[in-house]
C-alpha cells in the first residue's frame, strides 16, 4: 500500500474487503439453499459448534457490504471532484435503482417466483433507502455524517418498544421493525433489513472515509484502535447484560422511556454448564434488526479484516522483492477478493442464480419436489449435510470469479455515469 494515499484513489485492501463480505455472503447463502435443519444454527440450546460458527461468521458480511458502500459514495465524490449537488443526484438514482432491483430481478433470483405473495426486502432495499438518506445528507460536511451515523447506531434500539401493534406506521415498521406487512390482497411485504440501523452504519462509513486516506501507517494504526475500541465496547455491554435490569426492577428511566440494558439485543444470555453453550448464548446476538452490540461486534471484525488485508497488500506489493510464498499468496488472494469487490452487484447477482439453479436441481432429486423457495420449503425435505456447505461455497466462488473477472473488463469499457449501475 501507498505510504501516502491520494484522497480519491481507490484502495486496493477496500476492493479486498468488500470481495471477502461477498465471498461471506456465498457461504451464508449456500447454506441457506442447501442445508435444511430442525433447529436455528444461532440456538443456543440445540445447534452445535460448527452449525452455529458456520453461521456466525457471515454476521459480518452486512456490515462491510454497507460500511463500504458508504466508503465508496466517498470515493466517487473525491475520485470525481463532484459538487454536493452532483453527489446527491447519483445517490438518489442509484438509491431509487437498487429498490427497483430488490422487488424485481432480485425478489426473482432469491425465489423463482414471479409473484409478489410475499415480498422479501433484503440488503439491497436497506442499501437503496440509505442511499436516499445519504444524498439529503451529502452537503453536509463528512464528520457531521460521520455523528449522524454513529448517533443513529447508538440510539436506535431506545426506539425498540414501538411497534405497529403498539401504534407505529407502516413507514415505522420499515424504518425499524423486522416483521411482515400487509398492504394488499395480494401483496405481503417480509422486512427483513429494517432501515434505520443500516442506514447508520452507511452515514458511518461515508464520515470515516477520510481516516482510510491518512497514510497506511496511521490508517492501520487508526483502524486498529476503533476495532479493539468496538470490541470492548461489546463486551462491556454484553457484561452489562448479566445485570438483567428489566422493565419495573432496577430501570434506569429517561423522559420516563425505560432503558433495558440488552441494547437491542432481545437474546439475553445467561451461564450454562457447558462452557461452549455459554459461549453461545454470549455471541448470539440479533442481527435483525441490527442491535448494538451487534453492529459493534461485526464493525470490529470487519476492521480488524481491514487492517490485516492492507498489511498483507502492502507486503505483497512488490513480489520481485519480496518472492516468499507467503506474499505470492497475500498477492494472489487480494486479487481474487479485489474483482468480486470490484463488481458488487453483478456477483451478487450472479451467485445467486448459480445458486438456487444448483439447489432446486438438487433438492428435486433429493426429495421428488421441486423447491424453488426457500420459505416453502418443507420441514421434513432433506438438504446436504453442513459440511458440505465449504465444497458447494468454493465452487461457487470459482465460478463466479471467472465470471466477474470477464464482467469487470467489459464493464471497464461502458460509460463512467453507467458503472455505477451494473
Amino acid at each position: 500500500m501507498l505510504k501516502n494515499s491520494r484522497v480519491g484513489e481507490r484502495l486496493p485492501a477496500v476492493d479486498a474487503l468488500r470481495g471477502l463480505a461477498i465471498v461471506l455472503m456465498f457461504v451464508d447463502h449456500a447454506r441457506l439453499f442447501f442445508v435444511i435443519l430442525p433447529f436455528h444454527p444461532m440456538d443456543p440450546d440445540f445447534t452445535n459448534f460448527y452449525d452455529f460458527f458456520l453461521r456466525w461468521l457471515t454476521y459480518a458480511a452486512a456490515p462491510i457490504f454497507l460500511f463500504l458502500a458508504g466508503v465508496s459514495a466517498y470515493f466517487r465524490r473525491e475520485r470525481r471532484h463532484c459538487t454536493a449537488g452532483q453527489l446527491s443526484f447519483w445517490l438518489l438514482t442509484r438509491g431509487i435503482y437498487l429498490i427497483i432491483l430488490e422487488i424485481t430481478a432480485l425478489h426473482f433470483l432469491w425465489t423463482f417466483r414471479a409473484d409478489w405473495q410475499p415480498l422479501t426486502l433484503q440488503v439491497f432495499f436497506a442499501l437503496g433507502v440509505s442511499m436516499i438518506a445519504l444524498s439529503l445528507l451529502s452537503y453536509l460536511p463528512p464528520l457531521a455524517i460521520f455523528i449522524i451515523g454513529a448517533a443513529t447506531i447508538a440510539t436506535h434500539n431506545l426506539a425498540d418498544g414501538i411497534s405497529q401493534e403498539r401504534g407505529g406506521s407502516f413507514l415505522w415498521t420499515l424504518l425499524h421493525v423486522y416483521g411482515s406487512i400487509r398492504v394488499g390482497p395480494d401483496i405481503t411485504l417480509r422486512v427483513v433489513y429494517p432501515v434505520l440501523p443500516w442506514a447508520g452504519i452507511l452515514f458511518l462509513g461515508y464520515g470515516a472515509s477520510t481516516m482510510l486516506y491518512s497514510g497506511a501507517v496511521l490508517r492501520r494504526r487508526a483502524l486498529l484502535v476503533a476495532s479493539i475500541s468496538l470490541m470492548a465496547g461489546f463486551i462491556l455491554l454484553r457484561m452489562l447484560d448479566r445485570l438483567e435490569w428489566h422493565r419495573g426492577s432496577g430501570v434506569l428511566n429517561v423522559l420516563s422511556f425505560p432503558v433495558v440494558f440488552g441494547f437491542g439485543n432481545h437474546y439475553h444470555w445467561h451461564p450454562r454448564n457447558d462452557t461452549v453453550r455459554t459461549m453461545f448464548d454470549f455471541l448470539n446476538v440479533c442481527k435483525y434488526p441490527p442491535s448494538l452490540v451487534f453492529t459493534l461486534m461485526s464493525l470490529s471484525a470487519a476492521g480488524l479484516f481491514l487492517v490485516g488485508i492492507d498489511w498483507l497488500v502492502e507486503k505483497g506489493r512488490d513480489v520481485e522483492k519480496n518472492r516468499s510464498a507467503f506474499s505470492r499468496l497475500s498477492v494472489g488472494v487480494s486479487e481474487v477478493l479485489s474483482v468480486f469487490g470490484s463488481v458488487p452487484l453483478f456477483a451478487y447477482c450472479f451467485h445467486l442464480l448459480i445458486l438456487h439453479l444448483a439447489a432446486m436441481i438438487f433438492l428435486y432429486f433429493q426429495n421428488g419436489l421441486w423447491l424453488n423457495d426457500l420459505l416453502a420449503y418443507p420441514s421434513a425435505a432433506r438438504g446436504v449435510s453442513s459440511f458440505a456447505v465449504p465444497i458447494i461455497a468454493g465452487a461457487t466462488v470459482f465460478i463466479s470469479y471467472l465470471f466477474c473477472r470477464w464482467y469487470a473488463r467489459f464493464r471497464s469499457n461502458l460509460p463512467a455515469n453507467w458503472r455505477g449501475f451494473f
